[in-house]
C-alpha cells in the first residue's frame, strides 16, 4: 500500500493496482529474487554460504549498488518520501536479479564453479541487505529473511550496504515470501 498513496498530491487507488503491485514488484521482483539466492544455497552449497571474496573487478558495480541503496533510502525516509525509498529496496532486488541473470550461477556451476560461489556469495549479501531495508515497510517479512539468511545475528541500519555474511556462514531455506493475488 505504501507504493500506491500519494506523498505530493491526491490519486485514485485501484485495486488493479494494487493487484500489480503486489504480483510484479514482490512477488515477481523481490519475491523471486530472495528465492532464488536461498533455494540455490540451500542446495548446491548444503545451507552455508560459498567461498566469494569481496573485491572482484568484475563485481564492482553491483557492490557500488549495494553500498549506495541505504544512502539513497535514508535521504527519501528523511524527507518522508516513504513510496520513494520502498521503490530503492525494490530496485535493489531487480538489480540482483540481473546480476543473476547475467552471471548464470545455475551454468557456472558446472564449469567454473568458483564463479557460480562469486556470484551467490555477493547474492547471498544483497537478501541480508534487503532484509535489513524491508523492516520499516514491510516488518514481518524482513523478520522473516532476517531468520533464514542473518540467523540470530543482531542486525542493524548501519549494516545495510555491509557484505557481512561471511563464506560458511549458515542459513536456513525459506519458503517463498509472497504469492500471486486476483483482485
Amino acid at each position: 500500500l505504501i507504493s500506491l498513496r500519494p506523498e505530493q498530491r491526491d490519486t485514485n487507488f485501484t485495486w488493479e493496482e494494487f493487484e500489480r503491485k503486489i504480483n510484479t514488484e514482490l512477488n515477481d521482483v523481490l519475491g523471486n529474487f530472495i528465492h532464488r539466492t536461498t533455494t540455490f544455497i540451500s542446495t548446491r552449497y548444503n545451507n552455508k554460504i560459498p567461498n566469494y571474496k569481496q573485491d572482484q573487478p568484475g563485481d564492482q558495480g553491483i557492490l557500488r549498488v549495494l553500498h549506495e541503496s541505504p544512502k539513497l533510502i535514508d535521504e527519501k525516509l528523511e524527507h518522508f518520501r516513504l513510496k520513494e525509498a520502498l521503490e530503492q529496496v525494490i530496485q535493489l532486488a531487480r538489480e540482483g536479479n540481473r546480476y543473476l541473470n547475467e552471471n548464470e550461477p545455475w551454468q557456472t556451476i558446472k564449469t567454473d564453479p568458483s564463479k557460480a560461489e562469486q556470484t551467490i556469495g555477493i547474492a547471498a549479501q544483497i537478501v541480508a541487505t534487503i532484509a535489513i531495508e524491508l523492516q520499516p515497510f514491510l516488518p514481518n517479512t524482513s523478520s522473516e529473511i532476517q531468520k533464514s539468511i542473518l540467523t540470530s545475528q543482531k542486525i542493524s541500519w548501519k549494516q545495510a550496504g555491509q557484505t557481512t555474511l561471511g563464506p560458511g556462514r549458515g542459513i536456513r531455506p525459506m519458503k517463498p515470501l509472497f504469492h500471486k493475488i486476483s483482485a
